[in-house]
């Protein structure tokens, strides 16, 4: 890690974040950045000048429109570091690929939530530190066969969200709307440990149950599916 510090070109940390992701065997693209505060209803300028003016998503916006099949490619990180280049200035998010799953709380009572179904195993997971009033996010490797579509206010806190095939999470360098740099809790960078583990696959496979479940069951007298521990039947 310090010899790729060492190495990161001055004001290129995007860049430098980029390949400590493509590293350990992940995909980045590039997000629009925020360029000014947002307005009441959280819009804001953004470096991307073909996306809504104000755009209602600054700092989330994918930069490339077809990211979910690029990435899926499997992109060397020249593409990555090129295509980084073109939009600079840019934020830089990870795409969830194949088996990997990210779980992010919305709230503190979410991320409570999570805690108390990963155990301590969660405590060693990658994961992004918690901005003001909302919770952590986390990532994981699925269980073989586990396939984790996206979805959003899940649990009984009603703010988890969770990102299968094709989702993206915001990381570090990147700044939020509100002015919020993002960073990885310390020595818990994707890169640094282990996404895997026995206990945060299987709360990746619970999530991917509530998913099916709220699929399966649809909008009836309950919203099924809203525990991430929920099971059919």
């Amino acid at each position: 890690m310090d010899s790729l510090r060492r190495h990161a070109p001055v004001g290129n940390d995007v860049i430098w974040h980029a390949r400590r992701l493509h590293g350990a065997g992940l995909v980045a693209v590039g997000t629009c950045k925020p360029m000014g505060p947002p307005d009441a209803e959280g819009r804001a300028p953004c470096s991307a000048a073909w996306h809504p003016r104000p755009c209602d998503r600054a700092g989330k916006r994918p930069l490339l429109a077809d990211y979910p099949r690029w990435a899926a490619r499997g992109p060397s990180f020249a593409d990555v570091e090129s295509s980084l280049r073109v939009w600079a200035p840019c934020n830089l998010a990870l795409v969830a690929v194949g088996v990997l799953v990210v779980i992010e709380a919305d709230s503190p009572d979410a991320d409570a939530e999570l805690a108390s179904l990963g155990g301590a195993e969660l405590a060693s997971a990658p994961a992004r530190e918690a901005r003001s009033g909302r919770g952590r996010a986390y990532v994981f490797r699925a269980p073989p066969g586990v396939n984790v579509p996206n979805g959003a206010r899940r649990g009984t806190s009603g703010a988890v969200d969770v990102r299968g095939t094709g989702g993206l999470l915001v990381v570090p360098p990147s700044r939020h709307v509100s002015g919020h740099v993002y960073a990885w809790l310390p020595g818990r960078a994707v890169g640094d440990c282990a996404a895997g583990g026995a206990r945060r696959t299987a709360l990746a496979a619970r999530a991917a149950d509530s998913q099916a479940s709220a699929c399966t069951h649809g909008s009836g007298r309950r919203r099924h599916g809203r525990r991430l521990d929920h099971r059919r039947g």
